[in-house]
């Protein structure tokens, strides 16, 4: 009986294992009862569960209960803490994907914007090449010129104004 104790914690000879205590005893006693060859055989064994429990064993029961309740808690604690910290990580991961996409939603519409710039200054070009193919025929041209000679006209009195008289003139380069 004292080895099967002293092996044990008070909770476990107590609690978890005081129903088979009997069974152990029993045959530890045939084991001795066998070694003598006597002849005697013992059937059952019967250990009476004390009623109050001594204060000694509460004591050591209630510390190992309060030291099962603060493992415990710091167990729960250190999983809070990684869930938390798994969480923030996922939160990072996820602000950061949104950053970039936004980054390249931002990035695209503002290519669209230059592209349709673009496009839109060459549409203009293209329309005002066209028009002036159409508006630079060489009546147009000529009247061009008469209306620079007409404003830009000056009289010149004097020996020199052959070599001094030039007429502009447009042409189509």
């Amino acid at each position: 009986m004292n080895r099967f104790c002293s092996a044990r914690t008070s909770r476990a000879v107590y609690l978890d294992e005081f129903a088979i205590l009997g069974d152990k005893l029993r045959a530890a006693l045939q084991k001795k009862c066998d070694s003598y060859a006597n002849g005697v055989v013992i059937v059952d064994v019967r250990v009476a569960k004390p009623a109050v429990v001594p204060d000694h064993i509460t004591k050591i029961f209630e510390a190992e209960e309060a030291e099962e309740v603060a493992k415990r808690r710091i167990e729960e604690e250190h999983i809070g803490a990684i869930a938390a910290a798994e969480r923030e990580a996922r939160e990072c991961a996820i602000q950061a994907e949104t950053s970039r996409e936004k980054a390249k939603v931002e990035s695209d519409a503002a290519a669209y914007r230059k592209r349709s710039a673009a496009d839109s200054e060459y549409y203009v070009k293209v329309r005002e090449a066209e028009a002036n193919r159409v508006l630079l025929t060489e009546s147009y041209l000529r009247l061009q010129e008469a209306r620079i000679w007409q404003n830009t006209a000056k009289a010149y009195f004097g020996e020199k104004i052959p070599n001094t008289a030039r007429l502009p003139t447009l042409s189509r380069e």
